[in-house]
């Protein structure tokens, strides 16, 4: 679905593009905003969405439907829903749910962590290959815009950590993209939803219910409209306002795990059909291509209270075929009965809200409209609560969009807001003791400064308890506080009289709006000595710089503050290094140069054997089509061509197929340097011929233009033209015909292949020389008749005078022009016939 600018109420200011990104475990939807329009970008297949696969063919990289049919053929070397690895280790509990549906794939751990994937000839992170469905999905978007693009808007699950969204960014610096956002899935439907809806300043709750291929989420969200102050200038719409309140999810379970029950009631019935054990299931072929299958069958069941599947010889050259019923489906799954909708009651629990507060549960995501799942959902909230108002697949690619424009100077939007809040809690643990730092719920970006005693130490960034899955609470980043003794030093106090002073250490961090931590800087704090005695005297010394002065002398001390050095290391997985970073980009530029120049190549050869092809019609000298090419060709050209042409259709059929690029472009420039001569000497004897028929045409039209109006020619005032006008077009006629007549008779002696005695502009230039003045005498009004009768003329007599004398002049004038139409087009027929006798 195109959405209209005009109901976006976005205008590009400057034409430049974003991207939007809705990364998802079955696939990935593409979202641009610019040049007037926000749409989903069609992948090459025109589809709306984009398989999330990436395959491998020998050499040759394969994304979208063409990575899911290779899957089928060479599991080994296709690799499905990589958003289930991202941030990962091997000992995760999302690696092993993925590892037991995608088991074909080879993987091993990585130096910092991380988890790579193996084809048989290379081996790839699982960055490096999210980055290579982003530079395709960058390369599909930039076909659509026509322009390069670099800013990219992502949308992503709210359950995602540091790590996950660490993994991401890394892929997309990969990429050639710059993130200008992160949002939320959830967040993203919710500006979806309210960029082309009105609201009231007193805020609606909704609650958006997200079921993907891989997780269900629920986030609760406040939408308001807020005026503008009073005295604001320029635009004064309304301010869309999106307060996120919270977010639940359950991220072990979703439309994947549906087709993983579906391939065991195929696989079971395959193996009842044909009387086989289990272990046939370690045909990695037969058993990825009933995953795929399955996934089709539940799409069928999603409408359909009934599936066929059928696949010729699945193993062993055996077929397979069976119906599979949707309470047979529904029995296989029971055990997710109670999980469809449980994130629901989650987020209203944690934000201590009740259903009846809420406007709308606004359903979104594909596995959203499986009936299994809707029916969970209806029956816990009431149908009366169900909102199917977006799309389901759409929708959080194109919020993205528009949420990325309100960060651009490239667009001006409609006032918007979105305050998105902390997934989840974080503490610091300093010396056995945690401080919470930020709680879910906290508006982003958010910070919080420790107060840590003064000296050198150790600070462990983790999430609280019950804040991430069970494999991510290992603690997240440890912060190395230094330089703290050398400060105390410095200001000569010992570390107790530190502690006397209430001298301190400050350390802060942050969450920033992509939801990563950092550390943003710390210090050592002095506070301000309130006397000249013991220590807050020594201190005073220090404030004021001179143990000498006085009281009076000195202003009044502040806190002073002396920055501390601060270092970060990522405790359990690191994220790419600069120096990683690097390689991976070369690598990828690698792939990136060796399919330009396969393709390159192809096209290159392609064309070659069609040329050769089309050149053999040429050289078989088909008069009605060709004689003009042999009319123009020397007998030694056409010999040399006609040898060289067999030379290289020979060569095509022998050695092209594994030729290279430069021996292909050899044998091209061969074949041009012979063939193109003779082409270019052709078109130039046409566009020759052309510009001598249009010459004679305007000069057979000036003769019978002048003919007409030397008989209409009179002294009168109403005369169009004077007698020297018309005595000059004659003699520049005159001339330009003296000088044509001896260049044709020249012209015609020479040879069809040589230059010949004019060329096309000459002949060009002397035709619009002659049309300019035919066009401007022929278009030029009569002059108005100036009354040479007295004042006290009769009226009547004056009127029928001027009547009959405006009749005469104009049935002068159309009889001239009807004249001289019918002679120019007697002329036109009779002018090849008698062009010499003309001229």
């Amino acid at each position: 679905m195109r959405v209209s600018i005009i109901l976006l109420a976005i205008v590009a200011s400057v034409y430049a593009a974003i991207l939007s990104l809705d990364l998802g475990s079955d696939s990935i939807k593409i979202g641009l905003i610019g040049s007037g329009n926000l749409d989903v970008v069609l992948d090459k297949d025109s589809s709306r969405k984009l398989q999330s696969t990436v395959g491998f063919k020998n050499t040759e990289r394969l994304f979208g439907k063409q990575a899911l049919q290779n899957s089928n053929r060479n599991p080994e070397s296709s690799f499905s829903n990589l958003k289930l690895l991202l941030g990962k280790s091997e000992h995760s509990d999302s690696f092993s749910r993925w590892n037991s549906i995608w088991s074909a794939a080879k993987w091993s751990p990585t130096d910092r962590g991380t988890l790579a994937l193996h084809t048989p000839t290379d081996s790839f992170t699982v960055e490096e290959l999210l980055a290579m469905q982003f530079q395709y999905a960058k390369q599909l978007a930039e076909n659509e815009a026509g322009e390069a693009i670099k800013d990219v808007v992502l949308a992503l699950p709210p359950y995602y950590s540091s790590y996950e969204r660490q993994a991401i960014l890394d892929a997309v610096n990969l990429s050639s993209l710059q993130p200008i956002a992160l949002i939320n899935d959830g967040t993203a439907v919710a500006v979806n939803y309210a960029m082309t809806r009105a609201f009231d300043a007193t805020p609606s709750s909704y609650i958006i219910y997200d079921a993907g291929a891989s997780s269900l989420s629920a986030t609760l969200l406040e939408i308001s409209s807020v005026a503008p102050p009073k005295k604001r200038f320029g635009n004064n719409q309304n301010t869309t306002v999106i307060n996120v309140i919270g977010t639940a999810y359950d991220s072990g379970v979703g439309g994947v795990d549906l087709d993983h029950r579906l391939r065991e009631i195929l696989a079971n019935a395959f193996e009842k059909q044909h009387k086989l054990d289990k272990s046939w299931r370690e045909n990695k072929r037969a058993w990825n291509k009933l995953l795929v299958e399955a996934g089709r069958v539940k799409h069928i069941l999603s409408a359909n209270t009934e599936a066929q599947s059928t696949i010729e010889g699945l193993h062993d050259e055996l077929d397979f075929k069976t119906k599979v019923s949707r309470d047979e489906f529904k029995a296989a799954i029971s055990e997710y009965e109670h999980r469809w909708s449980a994130p629901i009651g989650e987020v209203l629990k944690k934000t201590g809200r009740d259903i009846n507060s809420v406007n709308s549960v606004i359903l979104t995501g594909g596995a959203s409209r499986i009936p299994v799942i809707q029916s969970h959902v209806r029956s816990d909230v009431g149908d009366e609560k169900i909102s199917t108002s977006v799309n389901a697949d759409e929708s959080a690619v194109l919020g993205a969009a528009f949420y990325g424009a309100t960060f651009s100077k490239s667009f001006r939007t409609k006032p918007f807001v979105v305050n998105d809040a902390s997934d989840f809690s974080m503490e610091a643990l300093e010396n056995g003791s945690t401080t919470p730092l930020w709680i879910e719920g906290d508006s982003l970006p958010v910070n919080k400064t420790l107060v840590l005693p003064p000296k050198d130490t150790e600070v462990i960034v983790q999430y609280t308890a019950n804040s991430v899955p069970a494999d991510q609470k290992a603690p997240y980043m440890q912060l190395t506080l230094k330089g703290v003794e050398e400060a105390l030093q410095d200001i000569n106090l010992s570390y107790d009289e530190a502690i006397a002073s209430q001298v301190r250490a400050e350390l802060t961090v942050e969450q920033t709006a992509f939801s990563l931590v950092f550390p943003v800087g710390a210090d050592l704090v002095v506070p301000a000595p309130a006397s000249s005695e013991g220590l807050t005297g020594k201190l005073k010394e220090w404030f004021s710089g001179n143990a000498n002065a006085t009281t009076e002398q000195a202003s009044p001390p502040e806190e002073k503050r002396i920055k501390l050095d601060i270092s970060s290391l990522p405790v359990s997985l690191h994220p790419m290094t600069v120096d990683a970073k690097g390689a991976s980009i070369e690598k990828l530029t690698k792939l990136n140069y060796a399919e330009k120049l396969k393709a390159l190549r192809e096209e290159s050869f392609n064309g070659l054997e069609s040329r050769l092809y089309v050149l053999k019609d040429v050289l078989a000298n088909d008069e009605e089509k060709f004689g003009a090419f042999h009319n123009v060709t020397q007998a030694h050209e056409l010999e040399e061509l006609k040898k060289a042409h067999s030379e290289a259709l020979e060569w095509v059929d022998s050695e092209g197929w594994s030729a290279t690029l430069e021996q292909i472009q050899e044998v091209a420039s061969k074949i041009s340097s012979l063939e193109t001569p003779i082409k270019e000497r052709l078109k130039k004897q046409q566009v020759k011929a052309a510009a001598l028929g249009d010459l004679q045409k305007a000069l057979f039209a000036g003769r019978t233009f002048l003919q007409q109006a030397r008989k209409n020619l009179t002294t009168t005032d109403e005369s169009r033209y004077t007698f020297k006008e018309i005595d000059d077009f004659e003699a520049h006629l005159f001339k330009t015909e003296n000088w044509l007549r001896p260049l044709m008779r020249k012209d015609e002696a020479a040879k069809p292949w040589e230059e010949g005695a004019y060329n096309a502009s000459e002949l060009e230039k002397a035709g619009r020389s002659v049309q300019d003045i035919f066009m401007e005498l022929t278009n030029r009004k009569p002059a108005k008749k100036t009354s040479t009768e007295s004042a006290s003329s009769t009226p009547t007599s004056s009127a029928t005078e001027k009547s009959t004398t405006s009749e005469s002049a104009t049935s002068s004038s159309t009889e001239e022009e009807k004249t001289s139409t019918k002679e120019a087009e007697k002329g036109e027929e009779t002018h090849d016939k008698h062009r010499h006798e003309e001229l």
